[in-house]
């Protein structure tokens, strides 16, 4: 993803919140380069058109972008339990930039229809981290979390 590209297009369209959410993940970025552990990008998971370009999100971005919209979320009601309306509504407008570069979350439904087509007569425990494995190729953009917690129902 071209992130310049992006902080550019909010620059020129004189859109603070966008330029903002999207300097945060260019700050995300940086900080992964000059790590001493860099992560890997890997690969191109999907593709966003925006502005009628098309922008390819690798599995480090989804990551960082994952990352900013859930600390934003936890920082909005942070807010609103302290009466900070204010700080709360420049969170939101972030997490709303934030979440278009999103996919659409993948439903429950979809990662349990996925485990009962490939397994469906469960796992054992010692299976669960390969079964994880298989969906999260299959949805690369699933949380991981949850598709744990739906694959433990399965255990036999």
């Amino acid at each position: 993803m071209d992130i310049d590209k992006l902080i550019k297009i909010a620059t020129l369209e004189k859109n603070s919140s966008s330029k903002e959410a999207y300097r945060a993940i260019k700050t995300e970025l940086l900080k992964n380069q000059t790590s001493k552990r860099p992560k890997k990008e890997g690969k191109v998971i999907y593709g966003l058109l925006i502005n009628e370009e098309m922008f390819e999100i690798n599995e480090l971005e989804h990551q960082i972008i994952s990352k900013l919209a859930k600390q934003r979320e936890e920082s909005i009601s942070i807010y609103e339990a302290n009466n900070r309306k204010d700080l709360a509504d420049i969170e939101r407008e972030q997490l709303k930039y934030l979440k278009e570069l999103l996919p659409p979350e993948v439903s429950k439904e979809k990662i349990v229809e996925a485990i009962v087509e490939m397994y469906p007569n469960g796992f054992t425990k010692k299976e669960m981290g390969n079964a994880i494995k298989e969906i999260t190729k299959i949805y690369p953009t699933a949380d991981k979390k949850m598709v744990s917690e739906i694959a433990k129902e399965y255990i036999v």
